[in-house]
C-alpha cells in the first residue's frame, strides 16, 4: 500500500471494487435470513488493478471482518441444513418408525 496521493482513476476503481464487495456481503446476509438463489452470481477478479490506496485500509479491514463473520454464519447454516437433510433421507422418506421426531430435534 502507498500513502502517495491517489489518482482520481485509482480512487474510483477502489471505491467501485469495495462497493461491490459490500454489496456481495449484503447479499450473503440476505441469504442467511431466507431463501434466495445465487445461481446467477458470478464473481470475477478485477483486471488492471491500480495500486491499493492506504486511505482505504479501514474500509478494507471492515470488509474482511464482515466476510469472516458471514463465512462463520454460513458454515453454521450448512451444519443445520446437513442435519435436516440427514433426517429427511433417514426417516422422512420411510415415515416415522418409532417415536415422534421433529426436524428441529438434534440428530
Amino acid at each position: 500500500m502507498s500513502n502517495k496521493e491517489a489518482s482520481p482513476s485509482a480512487t474510483a476503481f477502489w471505491n467501485d471494487f469495495l462497493s461491490q464487495c459490500e454489496a456481495d456481503l449484503a447479499q450473503a446476509a440476505d441469504l442467511l435470513e431466507g431463501p434466495t438463489s445465487m445461481d446467477d452470481v458470478e464473481w470475477k477478479a478485477p483486471t488492471r488493478v491500480p495500486e491499493m490506496l492506504g486511505e482505504l485500509l479501514p474500509r478494507i479491514k471492515d470488509i474482511l471482518a464482515a466476510q469472516e463473520q458471514a463465512i462463520q454464519r454460513l458454515e453454521t447454516k450448512i451444519v443445520t441444513v446437513r442435519q435436516h437433510l440427514a433426517y429427511i433421507r433417514r426417516d422422512g422418506s420411510r415415515g416415522i418408525q418409532d417415536v415422534p421426531r421433529f426436524v428441529d430435534q438434534g440428530l
